[in-house]
């Protein structure tokens, strides 16, 4: 498949909780490749899907929940103050990311790594050198940690390349690696030469997902009908970059009550294994 992305320009205002790097309907795309023999490759998303208030503060709210590693608890909030991004833990407030950190400087991070059954591991990385790079024509700062194991390399505003929290190496028989960021405009800052970040095609392609959408515009029901039967997740955005919708993985046809939407313009995005699809859906 051609490594091919389609910048789209459904403009979206985004109600956040005064976000510096983060913002409602931001998602970040991985490459997940199993470890195992003749496992082929998929693909991984976290999306950051509304916002909240924690112990007095604004942080998101991301879906999928992450789990940690021991299986006991999962990761759904992180936040952000200054260049330091947290994330939250049964609602305390842990340091994730410091993107202000330069090269001798060491960042400390308490997550479930490994092993220590319900007891945080905790992970430490120096920052061998820092840089600026250039991502989709936009300049970053870029740290590298100079170690095989998390955190490896951080961009500000984006997280780690390999998995935005810390992974083991080989959790779930895999490894993550950050293909792409897309912005709720439609900007996408692509982090792979050699693949795909999705196939983010333009207006009216959802089609070639295998996938019809009618009627559109639409009154009080939309109706998804998988043509090939193919295995797909669906999101609804409304103008607000709010996630109003959403379907996980399945292979069947849809019905779609709409007659509570407000009047304007949404967000379809189809999400499968051969790429991401999306299309603008008015309610009448």
């Amino acid at each position: 498949m051609k490594n091919k992305i389609l910048l789209f320009s459904f403009l979206l205002l985004s109600l956040t909780a005064s976000a510096q790097y983060f913002e409602v309907g931001m998602m970040w795309v991985y490459g997940q490749y199993s470890t195992m023999p003749g496992w082929p490759p998929s693909i991984g998303t976290m999306t950051i899907t509304g916002d909240t208030i924690i112990n007095g503060e604004a942080a998101f709210i991301i879906d999928p929940p992450k789990p940690s590693f021991n299986g006991n608890l999962s990761i759904r909030y992180i936040g952000e103050s200054g260049q330091q991004v947290f994330y939250y833990m049964n609602d305390e407030k842990r340091l994730l990311y410091d993107f202000s950190l330069t090269v001798g400087d060491t960042l400390v991070v308490k997550a479930s790594w490994c092993c220590q059954g319900n007891n945080l591991d905790t992970i430490v990385g120096v920052v061998d050198s820092v840089k600026s790079i250039t991502v989709s024509g936009v300049p970053l700062k870029y740290q590298d940690f100079g170690t095989a194991d998390w955190p490896r390399e951080h961009v500000e505003g984006v997280g780690s390349l390999y998995s935005f929290f810390p992974y083991p190496p080989l959790f779930d028989n895999a490894y993550s690696k950050l293909r792409c960021v897309i912005y709720p405009n439609g900007d996408i800052l692509k982090f792979t030469d050699d693949e795909d970040c999705y196939i983010i095609m333009g207006v009216n392609d959802i089609q070639q997902s295998g996938l019809a959408m009618y009627p559109n515009p639409v009154m009080d029901e939309l109706t998804i009908e998988n043509k090939e039967g193919k295995a797909y997740e669906l999101r609804i955005f409304n103008q607000q970059g709010q996630l109003i919708f959403t379907a996980p993985s399945s292979y069947e046809n849809k019905k779609i009550a709409t007659t509570a939407w407000a009047s304007g313009t949404y967000l379809v995005q189809v999400v499968s294994n051969e790429g991401v699809f999306m299309d603008v859906l008015v309610k009448q």
